[in-house]
């Protein structure tokens, strides 16, 4: 007999297909979320809403129906707290609390990636203001928070004058960020289901487009194979004993052909789904990993498969368009792109479970009008 799941924030683009995942299999889905218009809501295979003011209510309410996990879909200071909190009524899907706050911190990840032989951009951690004058001679350099996700916190500065009005903005100082030279270069990703001891099974894409542009979620992807940036991120899973799900993110550096690791998330990513297409539904394996063994999953999954949020992806055509930094061939080249639908496979809309998608349709229409 499958079990009660909560999954919270309703709202986030990883709530629906995971929902989806779990409930055709029988798991009886409760999702929760503090924003009212959530279409995931209207998925289906929700067998009940709620609305709550925050990630603790929502555990509240799992527990008292009875949910043996609880899955929380969060920003990355709010899993830091989820990740101190242990339960003996219900199991949450989250990684130890030492090795989450390691992996949210991009500062320290990249220090530690460093020390172990991985590689990355070229990289500065400022202290003064003074600090930034002498890196920013080079040109153009990409400013990360340490604590940010999903494109948030990584900003492209093209010169001290946009640095200063960025930092007038978000009110940070030197040490709260890093800098990094900007690295060109097909951009990878591995997306895994980690224990202590290693990867229990690991997908790996490419990504071609995003939303936000440039630095957001991909939109569109290609899923592929490449050794190195699978050796690179199970070694730093193991080097921090991390246990759950984990996305890294990577460029190949076209100046010397090698992956650079840019990005670690310990969490679900938008395009989560787009495995599942390939052969690897992460939303069950980490069902079963919390809930039992993992005895059903498969290693291998189709490569080469081009897959697309159609509506996400519309959202990232538009911003190349209407981009001042891309030229005209790079915008004609995403428009034709865009529209040879038989390219592509859907990772987000799903017929046998439309509802969610035309209101998420909808809600854009209203907004544009």
């Amino acid at each position: 007999m499958q079990k009660k799941v909560m999954i919270y924030d309703a709202a986030d683009s990883p709530a629906l297909p995971i929902a989806r995942s779990l409930g055709r299999r029988g798991v009886e889905i409760r999702l929760a979320s503090s924003k009212e218009r959530a279409s995931a809501f209207h998925s289906k295979f929700s067998s009940k809403n709620y609305l709550v003011r925050n990630y603790r209510e929502a555990l509240e309410v799992a527990v008292d129906e009875g949910c043996e996990l609880f899955i929380p879909l969060l920003s990355e200071k709010e899993l830091v707290e989820v990740a101190k909190m242990k339960s003996n009524e219900i199991k949450i899907a989250c990684g130890d609390y030492e090795a989450v706050e390691t992996l949210i911190d991009k500062r320290k990840i990249t220090e530690i990636a460093q020390d172990i032989g991985i590689p990355v951009p070229e990289t500065f951690f400022p202290k003064t203001e003074e600090d930034i004058f002498e890196f920013a001679k080079s040109g153009e350099f990409i400013l990360k928070l340490r604590v940010g996700s999903g494109g948030r916190g990584v900003y492209r500065i093209k010169n001290l004058e946009e640095y200063f009005s960025l930092k007038r903005n978000l009110k940070f100082n030197e040490e709260d960020v890093l800098l990094q030279k900007a690295v060109k270069g097909k951009q990878l990703s591995v997306s895994a289901l980690s224990d202590a001891s290693g990867f229990i099974v690991a997908f790996v894409y490419e990504r071609l487009r995003f939303h936000p542009h440039p630095f957001g979620p991909a939109t569109y992807l290609k899923s592929s194979r490449d050794d190195e940036c699978l050796l690179y991120s199970e070694k730093l899973a193991r080097k921090i004993k991390y246990s759950g799900i984990v996305n890294f993110d990577f460029i190949v550096d076209e100046v010397d052909n090698k992956p650079k690791l840019i990005d670690v998330n310990p969490r679900f990513w938008g395009s989560v789904n787009a495995a599942a297409v390939c052969g690897i539904d992460f939303p069950w394996l980490l069902y079963q990993f919390y809930l039992g063994s993992v005895d059903e999953f498969a290693e291998e999954y189709v490569e080469g498969i081009h897959l697309r949020s159609v509506v996400d992806d519309l959202k990232s055509v538009v911003s190349i368009l209407s981009s001042k930094d891309e030229s005209i061939r790079s915008k004609a080249k995403a428009l034709l792109d865009f529209l040879n639908f038989f390219k592509y496979k859907e990772f987000m809309l799903d017929f046998s479970d439309p509802l969610p998608n035309l209101y998420e349709i909808l809600g854009i229409l209203r907004r544009r009008i």
